[in-house]
C-alpha cells in the first residue's frame, strides 16, 4: 500500500496529464477550428473516451462550445460531439476585401 506522499504524487501526476491533454485539445481547436471529437482523438493521439471527458470539462469551464452531432454512414447512426473554441474569432484571411467593409 503506498504511503500518503506517494498517493498525493500520483494524484498530482494525473491532474497534470489531464491539464496537458486539455491544452492539446484547445491548441488543436484553435489551429483547426470546429472539429468532431473523433477527429480530435485521431489528431492528438488521446483516446476518444478521454477526449470526451476533457471536452466536457472544458465546456463546463466555458473554454469550448460543444454540441451533440448525429450523423449517418451507410445507414448506421454515429453519435459524436462537435467542438469549437468559445469566443475565438480566427484572423481574417489574407487578400483583397470587399468594398462593403469599412
Amino acid at each position: 500500500m503506498p504511503d500518503a506522499k506517494g498517493a498525493h504524487a500520483s494524484v498530482r501526476t494525473t491532474l497534470k496529464l489531464g491539464l496537458f491533454q486539455m491544452g492539446d485539445i484547445l491548441q488543436f481547436l484553435k489551429l483547426n477550428g470546429e472539429q468532431l471529437d473523433s477527429a480530435i482523438a485521431a489528431a492528438t493521439g488521446i483516446p476518444l473516451a478521454k477526449v470526451r471527458l476533457s471536452v466536457s470539462e472544458l465546456s463546463a469551464r466555458g473554454d469550448v462550445i460543444v454540441c451533440r452531432s448525429i450523423r449517418y454512414k451507410d445507414g448506421k447512426e454515429i453519435d459524436s460531439l462537435l467542438c469549437r473554441m468559445s469566443g475565438y474569432i480566427p484572423p481574417a484571411a489574407p487578400g483583397r476585401k470587399s468594398k462593403a467593409q469599412a
